[in-house]
């Protein structure tokens, strides 16, 4: 089978949960005998001359393309024609029997419609993210920073009132009609696919199909670490943070956590921030927790960002990974890599996190954007009443299943 990837970003450019499971979606197909081609986002500097396609590092199955100009209410190419004329380019060239985008951000929906009803190839659509259900940041989380449980035209109005509802029911709808096109969605996680069945996606387009794992990877993978009876000043507990620094992530529920604990529980604990601030609105929030980062040293320590390969091992120096977001998350690529690393996470007990952290088996769940309870586990995990052993992780096998899954569907539908 001929297929081509297309990410939103390259994982070499940009560090993210998508870019990486788009990568290791495209080095699995191509394990397997297909013939791929991976095309990658990327403003227009980066490819080095005035078209509108290279090759990445010199590599012919590794494109860059420089992308729609984009329009993040409707979803859509605002120079949608252009964009078609290049997609009408790699097509005619490569010639694919299937398209799988990993995210729709910088492609436009309407173009993934456009291919799947004019170019006689299946196209699939891997959902990273809320976005087509919430123009808050794809987060659904409201304006007023409350959870979001369900969208409407009337709702969305009133986190943006200088928007009519209607709007909203237009957008609704034009995004229903370029999903409901396709010939199937991948959903990371079951908590992702209800909400977007909730929103109108038909069910039977919609699949669970788990992230791929990067083979970066492969050999990787440790037996859980051992537990610690009880942590003491002198062995104190060590917990990760691994990700970005932006209002969603939640490092602020660690730090007002930290405030929370008496002092002698503190002398007993170290937390390691790894992770940097890009945006001028999250520079902004990092700014805003630094003085209270200062205040906390030695118990938090500021460690800069870290490289993908490098992760496994930083994970194996702490006892627990933490992951405070304050918002639903999906699959968290930081929750695969502490399973390959056998160390269990401290998450918060909403959406993706939930769901991919089993409680007693790969760490523990606490009150979402609630630092008490935040504090409460981390003095159960301190005195030893709270105590995890992650499992082995088989990411030969944990990938073999998904890629079964995913050509028994590529397989299984019908260009329309």
């Amino acid at each position: 089978m001929r297929l081509i990837v297309v990410a939103h970003s390259h994982p070499d450019i940009t560090k993210g949960g998508a870019e990486n499971a788009a990568m290791a979606h495209f080095q699995a197909l191509k394990a397997q005998g297909h013939d791929c081609l991976f095309v990658a986002l990327t403003p227009h500097g980066n490819i080095g001359h005035d078209g509108r396609f290279g090759a990445f590092r010199g590599r012919e199955d590794e494109l860059l393309w420089v992308g729609a100009e984009f329009d993040d209410f409707r979803l859509t190419a605002r120079n949608f024609h252009q964009v078609m004329k290049d997609m009408d380019e790699m097509i005619g060239d490569f010639k694919p029997d299937l398209i799988h985008f990993h995210h729709y951000f910088g492609i436009g929906l309407d173009v993934i419609q456009e291919i799947k009803q004019t170019k006689g190839v299946k196209v699939f659509l891997t959902l990273h993210e809320y976005g087509g259900i919430c123009h808050h940041y794809g987060q659904m989380i409201k304006t007023s920073n409350e959870l979001c449980h369900a969208s409407s035209p009337s709702e969305c109005a009133k986190c943006f009132p200088g928007t009519p509802s209607g709007f909203f029911f237009l957008r609704r709808e034009r995004i229903l009609r370029a999903l409901n096109s396709l010939d199937g969605i991948i959903s990371p996680s079951a908590f992702l696919a209800k909400r977007y069945t909730e929103f109108g996606v038909d069910a039977h387009r919609l699949h669970v199909v788990e992230n791929l794992v990067s083979m970066r990877y492969a050999g990787e993978s440790v037996e859980g670490k051992p537990l610690v009876a009880a942590y003491s000043e002198e062995r104190p507990l060590v917990l990760g943070y691994f990700g970005q620094f932006t209002p969603f992530k939640g490092v602020d529920v660690v730090l007002r956590a930290m405030k929370l604990l008496p002092e002698t529980t503190l002398e007993k604990i170290r937390v390691v921030l790894y992770g940097t601030a890009h945006g001028q609105a999250n520079l902004d929030y990092f700014a805003s927790q630094s003085e209270t980062i200062k205040d906390l040293f030695p118990t938090v320590t500021l460690n800069g960002g870290y490289k993908s390969e490098d992760v496994v091992g930083l994970m194996r120096d702490c006892d627990w990974i933490v992951m405070p977001s304050v918002w639903w998350e999906n699959a968290p690529v930081v929750l695969q890599e502490a399973r390959l690393s056998g160390v269990p996470a401290l998450v918060s007990n909403v959406g993706g996190m939930a769901e991919k952290v089993e409680k007693g088996v790969h760490g523990e769940h606490f009150v979402v954007a609630n630092p008490g309870s935040l504090a409460s586990r981390l003095t159960g995990i301190i005195t030893g009443d709270i105590q995890v052993t992650v499992p082995q992780f088989d990411l030969e096998a944990y990938n073999g299943g998904i890629m079964d899954k995913l050509t028994e569907l590529y397989g299984a539908t019908a260009s329309r």
